[in-house]
């Protein structure tokens, strides 16, 4: 996040308190966990898919 400097002429009124964290860590890894498992389920359908087309060409 870029936040200016308070001391600067321009502007309105610049708060520099940090933000609370919206998602607690818990809710990341669980986050990185649902898209990861996403990525490897598309692999394995793409893998499976590509694996059948092949075996048919081949007959």
């Amino acid at each position: 996040m870029l936040r200016l400097d308070p001391a600067l002429p321009f502007g309105d009124e610049r708060d520099l308190d940090l933000l609370p964290n919206t998602l607690p860590p818990q809710r990341h890894l669980g986050y990185a966990v649902q898209w990861f498992g996403l990525a490897l389920t598309v692999m394995v359908v793409a893998l499976v898919l590509e694996w059948r087309r092949r075996r048919v060409i081949t007959r």
